[in-house]
């Protein structure tokens, strides 16, 4: 069954993060398409479903627009708020908190805003714009997110977790006593932005892992990792995690119970064990 035909969208920054938020609506994230339009901040030309955050089911107005590309969206599941990753060009990878009528800026700004690009921002009807929690000078290519509120977890229940395909690299923001940022013990990271150099102990989680593109939390409450680069799913469960014994399948095209298999990646916890596993061929 169709959906939506988003024809302009098909071949070049189309971003594709989907999630399903509190009030149960299905959204979805585009890319620019390469297009430059009304929606990416331009006067002029209207490209339909690009640089948006979408309602597709139901449909609605644009949540957000102004974005160049996100891979991923996710609800913190404390605040229903929504979160959203977006890729710059040649710097500025961004972690966002989307409100409802978001402008993210693009293409008149990427990252921390001044005042000369702000300037530069036509207005398009009632989207205003918003600053990034968090960018990269250096682009990480941020993709899939997700909040691990589950008892497996609970020990990160006020972190959220980001993937980034070019790195290979898990990422873990501690998120603020509002949960509207995140909170930074280093004084480098403190002002939102890693620059260049700069070192990112602090948020580097787990390495290795190959082109990220997605991260979610499972019906067991662990968090999994999709790696494109790896052709793998890691999973993330507490040192001395038990799986427990699946019920028998009846029907043998349905996907196995994901079995153990310790996995050669670097965790930045002694908390967390990390296992692998691979589609059979």
């Amino acid at each position: 069954m169709l959906v939506r035909d988003m024809n302009l969208t098909q071949t070049y920054h189309n971003g594709g993060g989907m999630a399903v938020g509190p009030d149960g609506t299905v959204y979805l994230a585009v890319g620019d398409a390469g297009r430059y339009g009304l929606l990416q901040n331009h006067d002029r030309g209207f490209y339909p479903d690009t640089s948006a955050i979408i309602p597709v089911a139901p449909e609605g107005p644009y949540y957000a627009m102004g974005l160049r590309n996100s891979f991923g969206i996710a609800f913190d599941p404390f605040t229903e708020t929504m979160w959203g990753t977006e890729n710059g060009d040649d710097s500025s990878d961004e972690i966002n908190l989307v409100y409802p009528y978001m402008n993210s800026g693009w293409n008149m700004v990427m990252g921390p805003s001044n005042a000369t690009a702000l300037a530069r921002i036509p207005g398009y009807q009632n989207y205003t714009y918003s600053e990034p929690e968090f960018s990269w000078e250096q682009p990480v290519a941020p993709t899939g997110l997700s909040f691990a509120r589950s008892e497996p977890l609970a020990k990160f229940a006020d972190s959220l977790f980001v993937g980034a395909c070019n790195t290979g690299t898990l990422y873990k923001f501690t998120m603020n006593e509002r949960r509207d940022g995140f909170a930074f013990a280093s004084a480098e990271l403190a002002d939102g932005v890693a620059d260049r150099g700069e070192p990112m102990d602090e948020i580097v989680f787990g390495t290795n892992l190959g082109c990220i593109t997605d991260v979610e939390v499972g019906p067991d409450g662990l968090l999994y990792i999709a790696s494109f680069g790896k052709g793998s799913i890691f999973r993330l469960a507490p040192a001395g995690y038990a799986a427990p014994v699946p019920a028998p399948q009846q029907d043998p095209s349905l996907p196995l119970y994901l079995a153990a298999g310790v996995a050669g990646a670097a965790i930045a916890s002694a908390y967390l064990i990390m296992r692998r596993k691979k589609s059979p061929a």
